[in-house]
């Protein structure tokens, strides 16, 4: 058998084109060049005569942005290591209220992050949580009124383009806060405020890659199956806590002015311990010891602040920090190559029309390298949809009624998908606010 490499693509003797780059066999000789050994790289005008019949042959690529496919990628040439906190650390060039190390910063600059890799070195279980923060499509909106210490809500000048999931940062705003639901321009928090906001708060879109994830004793996981796109701004959000339920409740509450117990409506994932929040609950308020679990009679540990009647409130796991207990390595490339694309990191939609997320325009076909879907909740298991299409006709379902459990993300691309010219990724939920979708493509500009 030999093997022809012309202008750096690989011809096998059927004439097959097969992948360009290293050529890994149990025994050959080079015509010419002399190769042995185990592993080589060949270039073009080469050819290689397989010495044995018996020989097993394997080529793979030597291009840069491939990951997770098991080929190597000769082309990764950056790594960086640290230590994340229990409170909030963000990696990457972007505006950050805390920053554990800084990716370098050139005009232009993509990165293409092959692996997130987390080790326990600690003597107790610990959870990580990860997401990509996209500071690219970042929103900016004055705070108008309302807000306050312990207060979930506050109102911005506009939140036209504010969705459920941003990431909020300023002034008296708690760390690792999110938008969990928006009515106009009042936006609910997930975590209470540390005071009166002031200013203009910024929204940013977060891409789930894993929500507190259990990383016990004497383990270690590998966050990422196949590689992510982040632009120049963009940012890796790194969190290490103590294990915990993972609960999160929002339910509206009935209680007097001065009271020590609620009445809730539901009382699905509520637990002993947990932070209360919400207008006419004081600041640091939790679920008391002696909560019967699945009641709707719920103690408090502060008094109510006003009376409630059909109030929301929200009950959210205490979330213990855990410094130095996990050790995160992540490994990744610099590019300046802009055919590298990450599609809308956003909430899916909900309904039976799929919304198109990710499209190839009509000039060039990509490939897609990570399709991922995670639950965006701690409260339940939600199915979501995701397909291939023309316009807007889904002709191929690459997850059909997939269930995420909470807490989960779960990568659709075991291997690299092919999109034509026109063609684009849809998908669709039936629960508002519960999946993303996050995207990693490159167009087929050559």
């Amino acid at each position: 058998m030999a093997i022809k490499i012309l202008n750096s693509t690989i011809i096998d003797d059927s004439r097959n084109v097969v992948s360009a780059g290293i050529v890994t066999a149990n025994f050959f000789s080079g015509s010419g060049s002399n190769l042995t050994g185990i592993v080589t790289y060949i270039t073009a005008g080469t050819n290689i005569t397989i010495g044995s019949s018996t020989g097993n042959v394997t080529i793979s690529a030597s291009g840069g942005g491939g990951g997770g496919s098991g080929k190597f990628d000769t082309s990764i040439d950056n790594v960086i290591y640290f230590t994340p906190t229990g409170t909030l650390d963000r990696v990457g060039v972007g505006t950050t209220t805390s920053q554990l190390t800084t990716l370098p910063s050139t005009a232009g600059t993509e990165y293409l992050v092959h692996s997130i890799h987390v080790t326990n070195i600690s003597n107790g279980d610990a959870e990580i949580t990860a997401a990509f923060d996209i500071d690219s499509r970042k929103v900016l909106s004055p705070y108008s009124s309302g807000g306050g210490a312990g207060i979930h809500t506050c109102m911005v000048s506009s939140a036209s383009t504010i969705t459920v999931g941003m990431g909020v940062t300023g002034t008296n705003v708690d760390f690792n806060t999110l938008v969990t639901d928006r009515s106009g321009n009042m936006i609910v928090l997930s975590k209470p405020l540390v005071g009166t906001p002031s200013g203009t708060l910024t929204f940013t879109p977060v891409s789930d890659v894993v929500y507190r994830l259990p990383v016990p004793v004497g383990s270690a996981v590998e966050l990422l199956k196949q590689p992510f796109v982040l632009n120049a701004s963009d940012s890796i959000r790194v969190q290490a806590t103590g294990v915990g339920t993972g609960g999160q409740a929002a339910t509206t509450a009935t209680a007097s002015s001065g009271a020590a117990v609620l009445t809730v409506a539901s009382a699905t994932n509520i637990a002993a311990g947990q932070l209360v929040g919400g207008t006419g609950i004081a600041t640091n308020t939790y679920v008391g010891v002696g909560y019967t679990p699945a009641s709707t009679s719920v103690p408090i540990t502060r008094a109510t602040t006003a009376a409630l009647s059909s109030t929301q409130v929200t009950f959210t796991d205490f979330i213990v920090p855990q410094d130095g207990a996990l050790h995160t390595t992540i490994v990744y490339q610099a590019t300046t190559d802009t055919a590298y694309l990450n599609g809308t990191s956003a909430g899916v939609g909900v309904g039976t029309t799929a919304t198109v997320y990710y499209g190839t325009g009509n000039t060039f076909p990509s490939v897609i390298q990570s399709i991922r879907v995670a639950n965006l909740t701690d409260i339940g298991d939600y199915p979501v949809w995701v397909g291939i299409g023309n316009s807007d006709t889904v002709f191929n379902w690459l997850a059909y009624n997939m269930i995420i459990p909470k807490n989960s993300s779960i990568e659709l691309c075991e291997a690299p998908k092919r999109l034509g010219i026109g063609q684009s990724i849809f998908a669709y939920s039936d629960t508002i606010n519960s999946i993303e979708i996050q995207i990693a493509g490159k167009q087929k500009t050559t």
